[in-house]
């Protein structure tokens, strides 16, 4: 496991405000609205991922909703289609522009844990 940078770090908080109906009402936020969890492309899973039941069923409680081989439950935040140059630099890793991220559903040490996926 790798630690998010500072640019996934704020998807992960951008996404608990809207998991949690915090989010600001500024219609000038644009593209970070689009942040959501989302279902992510079966041959992008890494290593050790498996989609949870329910996973593709918008809706459903474990909707993007993956499980890692250690036991870490973990949802997927889609890379949107629109964005910004400082929100593309949070689906950038190792100079490659991922599909999306996979963030700790139970993070236990606080903000800073994170997959990309």
């Amino acid at each position: 496991m790798r630690m998010i940078n500072v640019y996934q770090d704020r998807v992960f908080r951008w996404v608990m405000m809207k998991i949690r109906g915090t989010m600001p009402t500024d219609a000038a936020l644009g593209p970070l609205k689009s942040l959501d969890i989302g279902v992510c492309p079966m041959d992008k899973l890494p290593a050790g991922m498996k989609p949870l039941p329910g996973y593709d069923k918008p809706g459903h409680e474990n909707y993007g909703h993956y499980n890692f081989n250690d036991g870490t439950v973990m949802y997927f935040i889609p890379r949107p289609a629109e964005t910004s140059p400082m929100w593309d630099k949070a689906f950038i890793n190792d100079g490659e522009t991922k599909c999306g991220l996979f963030i700790d559903k139970y993070p236990s040490v606080g903000i800073g844990t994170g997959k990309i996926g």
